[in-house]
């Protein structure tokens, strides 16, 4: 079957760890994808995603053609016999956010849509709430990540949840026992979020930086780590850097995920000791493989997702930041059942129905 699939693609680690795991699920059939010609090359050796490049010149033509229904999402969808919409924060809307309703509107809905792995919000209006719900209305399944996200839309009887897709990566990569005593720092650039999380940059870049001079003293092999240039990680890697002496900056190692080494930073974090998690996904991965986590949270969605399993007091804000002391945090050690892959797996309960049994 040929899948049109729709998510954040823009070289961000957790989100292409939601398609290679939908791809490597159903190996039978086809997944295509729209990239920005620029990213092309991120999912080139896996056969069954076919990438087609959104050219510079095609965007500025669809500005035109959107109205008629004729760009090139509508065209590649028609091309397609099933619809995946797959990522996290898909649904999410800003205070004087006025792309956001036009974001929902080119959500693919001409073929039976599978909604995965999502949340919902941050929102700010009822409006907005209520135009993703009308969207929801119209799959054949949705499944969110975190409870609260659920209970946004009781009156959808077809809404469930289950806990991150990328819980389930032990399906596609083997874990690995081996522990060095290694901190893995995954950040994130807070002056490219809202304004409520803009005032806090500066001090969340301080806390980083203080983590790593306490952790350096302490021994530990310390690894920066960018999981998407386009939001701007690298950027704060280079401020903290230049922040250091040359001798501290020549001792800290820099990994920053580039569209084709998935697999070199999921193993970097499974051997290291601790993580400082700023990025989602980099806290999901921590958990799957043992890692010690101090989830950095810039967004509710990290309280949300934790609150699943009872573990949301260990979140540490961006507001309170500035009152945190490297060697005072409590991190978290992710004790969870043994079947949390499996949990993680019933994103897939209804599409393995009809993928995996021939339904249609």
């Amino acid at each position: 079957m040929e899948i049109f699939v729709r998510g954040f693609f823009h070289v961000n680690l957790g989100d292409d760890l939601f398609l290679y795991i939908l791809a490597k699920r159903y190996p039978d059939h086809n997944f295509h994808v729209i990239l920005n010609e620029e990213y092309t090359k991120v999912f080139r050796n896996e056969k069954n995603i076919i990438v087609h490049p959104y050219k510079k010149i095609r965007r500025g033509l669809d500005r035109f053609l959107i109205n008629c229904n004729k760009d090139y999402y509508v065209e590649i969808e028609k091309k397609c016999q099933l619809n995946v919409v797959i990522g996290g924060s898909i649904f999410q809307e800003n205070v004087d956010d006025v792309l956001a309703r036009e974001r929902l509107a080119r959500m693919p809905q001409l073929n039976p849509t599978y909604i995965l792995g999502a949340n919902f919000g941050p929102y700010v209006t009822e409006e907005y709430r209520l135009l993703v719900k009308d969207y929801l209305t119209k799959a054949e399944d949705v499944c969110f990540r975190d409870e609260w996200s659920k209970q946004k839309f009781p009156e959808l009887t077809k809404v469930r949840f289950a806990p991150d897709i990328v819980l389930g990566i032990q399906n596609i990569i083997p874990k690995m026992d081996e522990k060095k005593k290694r901190i893995f720092v995954s950040v994130v650039d807070c002056f490219k979020k809202g304004e409520n999380i803009k005032k806090y940059a500066t001090n969340y870049e301080e806390f980083i930086l203080r983590c790593i001079n306490y952790y350096n003293e302490q021994g530990y092999e310390i690894i920066l780590s960018s999981f998407c240039k386009m939001e701007g990680d690298e950027e704060v890697i280079d401020r903290i850097l230049e922040k250091l002496p040359s001798d501290k900056q020549s001792e800290i190692s820099i990994l920053n995920y580039n569209g084709e080494n998935w697999r070199e930073v999921v193993a970097s974090i499974q051997q290291s000791e601790k993580i400082i998690a700023s990025r989602f996904h980099s806290m999901i991965l921590g958990m799957v493989f043992g890692v010690l986590i101090l989830p950095i949270a810039y967004n509710k969605k990290f309280e949300q997702f934790l609150a699943n399993f009872d573990l949301s007091h260990y979140c540490i804000s961006v507001s309170d930041i500035d009152r945190q002391g490297p060697e005072d945090l409590n991190y978290l050690l992710f004790d969870g059942s043994t079947n949390i892959t499996e949990q993680a797996n019933e994103h897939f309960m209804k599409l393995d129905e009809l993928l995996m049994r021939g339904t249609l």
